[in-house]
């Protein structure tokens, strides 16, 4: 059996599916920024990851199903390894994204972030890990996509697409937690 392997970093984007149309990092870091009301990174912040828009995403596993299911040379089992990184973020830099767009929101002030701790994050974000919390929001995840762009992948966003996204999924967020607080309150649309 051939298996062909997608390596994904931190995917952005609003997707179009029926259930979670949000990435998991980002978004839990904007949810935890409105309970705290600002903006919070782990450690120095100076992790650093890939990341790919949930539209470039899709067209990769498209192209890499098209081709095996067309018997085109595809790279499969050790060479079957895809990754995607399209541009890259600090955690620092999402932060001050998180708090631009919460300080642009009325969600909090100032937009400047603050650092915690790893032990503070794993309380915060991750039910008491630690180590989790530096894994997925201290790390470093830099990855090359030659393999992926070989295929004739070609993610084109920019990095303004990349700071537009923080902006809109915040919005969503924000929309997210006001109805989850409403509900919980008994309020209801």
């Amino acid at each position: 059996m051939k298996t062909y392997i997608l390596m994904c970093p931190t995917i952005y984007g609003v997707g179009s599916g029926a259930f979670n149309k949000l990435s998991i990092q980002v978004p839990l870091m904007m949810r935890k920024a409105i309970e705290s009301g600002v903006a919070q990174y782990a450690g120095e912040g100076s992790g650093v990851w890939d990341h790919v828009h949930i539209g470039y995403l899709v067209d990769l596993y498209e192209i890499v199903l098209g081709k095996a299911l067309a018997g085109e040379e595809v790279g499969f089992g050790r060479q079957g390894f895809y990754f995607n990184g399209a541009g890259r973020h600090s955690w620092l830099e999402v932060a001050q994204g998180i708090g631009q767009a919460g300080y642009e929101a009325g969600a909090f002030t100032p937009p400047t972030p603050v650092s915690i701790s790893l032990e503070e994050a794993g309380e915060k974000w991750n039910g008491g890990d630690a180590q989790l919390a530096e894994l997925g929001f201290a790390s470093r995840s830099m990855t090359s996509s030659d393999r992926s762009r070989d295929l004739g992948w070609k993610p084109t966003k920019a990095e303004g697409d990349w700071n537009r996204s923080i902006q809109a999924e915040f919005q969503i967020v924000c929309e997210d937690s006001k109805r989850s607080r409403d509900q919980k309150s008994g309020f209801s649309y």
